[in-house]
């Protein structure tokens, strides 16, 4: 049975991956690195395959399901609002 977890709890979850792997180090935060790690231990057999960020006008971006034929997941987000780490 897959749990269901609330935005709260997803990052309550990763706050404490990143306390406990990290440290005072954790910041600033490789989100692209934490979300294709993270997704690969917990769901390996669907994982995030690739983060990318866009020019989205009035949409800050989303969780996609790779197209038919391939394995995983991607993420886009709106890179001209967001400044994410390499």
């Amino acid at each position: 049975m897959t749990e269901q977890y609330s935005p709260k709890r997803w990052a309550n979850d990763l706050t404490a991956i990143l306390n406990a792997v990290y440290q005072a180090d954790r910041f600033p935060v490789k989100v692209k690195q934490l979300a294709l790690d993270y997704s690969n231990h917990r769901f390996p057999d669907d994982p995030i395959a690739d983060v990318i960020g866009e020019v989205l006008p009035g949409f800050d971006g989303g969780l996609y399901r790779a197209e038919d034929g391939k394995k995983g997941w991607g993420i886009v987000y709106r890179a001209n609002q967001f400044h994410p780490c390499p």
